[in-house]
């Protein structure tokens, strides 16, 4: 019995060490707006010293998100893109959001910088519960699907001038208008559920 009783105490205290984390960088923030399934949409935080409890640092970037978002162990946040507003002083890091490895689609997140600490942060971040990540269609049946649905006359790659034109555009013998499909996690919004599909 003492054995049970043992582990009931390692396990509270676990999770109390777990809760007073996640609620002191909560009660860093100066303001946290949530969306509708609770996640954090925005959050500015504290610059004052004695206010630092946990670490926002630049460098712990994924870390914090992860933590502020309370993500799953399949999800996953990677750099986009990284910008420095000289006048301002403010780097501004964006995440794209990843779920076993495949691109959530309208599912980024922003961090702002100032002296190497995190004060805002801001995006949309998708709580992903689906089976698999195979897609049911390949991306030449995809694309088929969406020209039918489209039904247009003509599209500019079939149009000789337009495909000259990209490649003037962008030095390159290769571009072209010509669709390339993109694997991602979208929402079925006829559905109202998540899958997998190749955005063209």
């Amino acid at each position: 019995m003492k054995t049970r009783e043992i582990k009931i105490f390692i396990f509270l205290f676990l999770v109390g060490i777990c809760y007073s984390s996640l609620y002191a960088q909560q009660d860093e923030a100066l303001s946290i707006r949530r969306g509708d399934r609770g996640k954090i949409e925005f959050a500015r935080f504290s610059i004052e010293e004695n206010k630092r409890s946990f670490d926002r640092k630049s460098e712990n970037d994924v870390n914090f998100l992860k933590s502020m978002l309370q993500v799953k162990e399949v999800d996953e946040f990677r750099l986009k893109s990284k910008t420095t507003d000289s006048v301002l002083g403010v780097t501004t890091k964006k995440f794209q959001q990843y779920y076993k490895g495949i691109k959530v689609d309208n599912a980024q997140y922003l961090l702002h910088i100032r002296d190497g600490l995190i004060e805002v942060m801001n995006g949309h971040f998708r709580d992903i519960n689906i089976q698999t990540v195979e897609p049911s269609l390949d991306e030449r049946q995809a694309l088929q699907r969406a020209l039918n649905y489209v039904g247009a006359e003509q599209y500019m790659w079939e149009e000789a001038g337009r495909e000259r034109f990209i490649k003037e555009r962008k030095n390159d013998l290769n571009a072209t208008y010509y669709p390339k499909g993109e694997l991602v996690i979208a929402k079925d919004n006829l559905r109202e559920e998540d899958i997998c599909i190749f955005d063209n």
